[in-house]
């Protein structure tokens, strides 16, 4: 009934059906073989292209690709150990990617971009296959969870344009795609198994094939390791099992299910000083984290007539973190006392449905895109005193009367949104969008207060309380494209609103190093993208961007002090904002150019580049009011240098980050280290794979020349203070596949 409600809303006054324009840039091949024929509902395919620089066709399978910046990384063609989910190399040839590297083996992934802060991927909304995987996308848009980039196809980064489609969210959207099963096997086995510096040990196991109309895949794999700073292991076991099946030529079916847990001992931060005297060095060896992701979808893909797709993907998330430790000033001795517990879980289910029309208005081939969002998410968050030992006992000694809070925050998200691709000529497209949102966000539970009396004795009581937020925002877009000469060359051009909700944590916290503004709000404003992509002959494949982002009401925190003198961190709205800059990456087939035949070494160079500049602007906060915002280095570069001979593949990356501020006021130092000067910093990999038969070999020497540098101040977990990147350490993998 909804299918049919939405399919007479869009196609009102249909015109008869004519063939879509498709450009020859936009053609794929199949991917599940001749049993399985998939191109009868699915376009968005891998490309014959295998270069780094993917270009995505303009209308894919619910989304709409054309006129926005988007970058695609094939996993495959990437070089790097997979097993050790290391982003700077994962993401490198996306363009302005800034890495927090304050995590052993990429358990989490924390990537920012143009200014935006890269806790957990806060500001992009995250998908795996399509659907929401962050612990809730408006409310709590956090991603404990990383898929594992062993079992991941390739990922598709849509930019702040992609708000209209995916979610209002400024930095865009991260999209993971699943592996499927062998296309022409009916099981097929791959083993990989890999070691490395610090004790790392993980194996992999993966099973799948294609059976007659069902395609399926079954992936397990353990990881474990003490880590290079002391008190710093970690454990984490992974699944993932996914079937497809062909209902009938017009009808798929896919369902997958995803687990994931590991328990990380978190060492804390650390001051300037003691940074400089050993990174490695640890003064916690009491915190704990442990998470336990659980995610199953559910995805119905239809022709439902020749020139109609529709897709309904329908998910549920039922998932935990919990956290014990001593997260009070890095500069505060542990004295082995009582230790704080935060225990959250997740129960969020929702539903994506959308239609996709191809037709033609006159001699204008167009593709409308309709879709509705249903979602309903319930947290609930627990702070309070733990155990004073020293293992990851994450009960709560006096459950019944929480020292911090006892929460539940119910939220719900509605959204109808609309993409139309107009083929105004054959070179000049323009896309218009709309999307309309409604959110709730809710608080209700207990708190604890304190008060002290005329005696000076303290009391305490524990109000109840209720906060409920509920607001509309319509968001609009308009982007174009031009393709220039026989289509190689595109310019594009995309302007889109933004929205960026309060989160859960806004409305109640407890922390000994953090307040929120009673009064915060969300944050609004557009983000702007301006952009030539293309190939030059068979040996340049570039894409050169200008942007701007700007921002209402920026949410941020900053260092304050209360009438007694003590000093403490508010979270705020600190003002208007704005950044702009310029994006450059390109991959230059070298043996091309100099004309090599297909006998010789090829070798490809990759470039990524951008100049960012970011202020706060017109603020009531004088010691903001100019600065650079925070985690928005101006230089970013990334440069690597791929060679293959015969079966052996050489590649070097080297990686540039300019200087950058944790906090609004770009303070250079302080007592603390949550605040402070982030440095500059340089780290060469180097990455070696070589291929025979039936066996795959993979070395990557991270960090070569073993810079010492960090790339987070944290005012809160895993620290507060320094986090250290990792120095040097060397990983291997083998695999073998039956």
């Amino acid at each position: 009934m909804l299918t049919s409600f939405l399919v007479s809303l869009i196609i009102a006054g249909h015109l008869p059906l004519a063939p879509p324009s498709v450009p020859k840039s936009a053609r794929h091949k199949h991917r599940i073989g001749d049993t399985i024929k998939l191109e009868a509902i699915d376009v968005l395919e891998r490309g014959v292209n295998e270069a780094r620089i993917s270009r995505l066709p303009a209308v894919g399978v619910g989304v709409v690709y054309a006129a926005k910046k988007t970058e695609r990384i094939v996993l495959s063609d990437v070089p790097m150990v997979t097993s050790t989910n290391t982003a700077r190399q994962a993401f490198a040839s996306v363009a302005g990617i800034n890495v927090w590297e304050s995590d052993p083996a990429g358990l989490q992934l924390s990537i920012g971009a143009r200014g935006l802060n890269p806790n957990r991927m806060i500001n992009f909304t995250t998908r795996q296959n399509g659907y929401d995987i962050s612990a809730d996308p408006l409310g709590y848009p956090e991603s404990y969870y990383t898929p594992l980039l062993e079992a991941v196809d390739h990922i598709d980064v849509v930019r702040g344009s992609g708000a209209l489609r995916y979610g209002s969210q400024f930095g865009g959207t991260v999209n993971f795609i699943m592996k499927e099963g062998a296309r022409n096997e009916p099981l097929q086995a791959q083993v990989t198994t890999s070691v490395g510096s610090y004790g790392l040990a993980s194996g992999y196991v993966q099973l799948g094939g294609t059976s007659g109309a069902s395609n399926y895949i079954g992936i397990f794999q353990h990881r474990a390791a003490d880590a290079w700073r002391a008190n710093s292991r970690f454990n984490q076991n992974f699944g993932y099992a996914a079937l497809t099946h062909q209902i009938a030529p017009t009808l798929r079916l896919k369902i997958d299910a995803t687990t994931m847990h590991y328990l990380a001992q978190q060492p804390g931060g650390l001051t300037d000083s003691m940074f400089l005297a050993d990174p490695r060095s640890s003064s916690r060896s009491r915190n704990w984290l442990a998470i336990d992701w659980n995610m199953a979808s559910a995805t119905i893909d239809w022709r439902a007539a020749p020139r109609m797709r529709v897709r309904s993907i329908t998910f549920v998330n039922s998932s935990s973190r919990v956290s014990v430790g001593n997260v009070a000033k890095i500069t505060i001795t542990d004295n082995a006392g009582v230790r704080t517990v935060i225990d959250d879980t997740y129960l969020n289910l929702g539903n994506e449905t959308t239609v996709r029309i191809d037709d033609s208005l006159s001699t204008m081939p167009f593709s409308l895109l309709g879709g509705l969002r249903l979602y309903k998410g319930s947290a609930t968050r627990k702070q309070g005193n733990g155990s004073s030992g020293s293992n990851p006992d994450f009960t709560f000694t006096n459950p019944s009367q929480l020292e911090g809070f006892d929460y539940t925050y119910p939220s719900t998200n509605a959204a109808l949104f609309s993409e139309l691709v107009l083929q105004v000529t054959p070179a000049l497209k323009v896309v218009p969008g709309l999307r309309y949102e409604n959110i709730s966000t809710s608080a209700n539970g207990t708190y604890r207060l304190a008060t002290t009396d005329s005696a000076g004795t303290t009391q305490y009581t524990f109000p109840t309380e209720q906060l409920d937020r509920a607001r509309s925002v319509l968001l609009a877009g308009m982007g174009v494209s031009y393709t220039v000469g026989d289509g190689t060359t595109e310019l594009y051009a995309n302007v889109t609103q933004n929205y960026r909700a309060i989160n859960f944590s806004d409305l109640r916290i407890t922390s000994p190093t953090l307040v929120v503004d009673p009064s915060i709000r969300d944050a609004s404003g557009y983000t702007l993208d301006l952009g030539l992509r293309g190939s030059l002959s068979d040996w340049l494949d570039y894409d050169a961007s200008l942007f701007a982002i700007e921002y209402r009401d920026r949410i941020g925190e900053i260092n304050t002090t209360d009438p007694t003198g003590k000093t403490y961190r508010l979270r705020t709205n600190l003002s208007n904002a704005y950044s702009r800059g310029i994006e450059w990456v390109h991959e230059l087939h070298v043996s091309k150019l100099l004309g090599w035949g297909e006998q010789s070494a090829a070798i490809d160079w990759l470039v990524n580049a951008s100049l960012l500049q970011s202020r706060y602007q017109s603020s009531a906060i004088a010691s903001i009011d100019g600065k650079q915002l925070e985690y928005a280095p101006a230089v970013n570069l990334r440069s690597g240098l791929s060679m293959a001979f015969d079966f052996l593949n050489v590649s070097l990356l080297y990686s540039h980050v300019g200087k950058q501020y944790a906090d609004a006021t770009n303070a250079e130092f302080d007592l603390s280290a949550a605040t402070g000067v982030i440095p500059s910093y340089d780290v060469v990999d180097l990455m070696l794979s070589a291929s025979i038969d039936r066996f795959r070999l993979n070395v990557a020497i991270n960090n070569l020349l073993d810079a010492r540098y960090f790339t987070r101040r944290a005012d809160g977990y895993p620290g507060p203070g320094i986090i250290p990147a990792e120095p040097l350490s060397v990983n291997a993998s083998i695999s073998v596949t039956l």
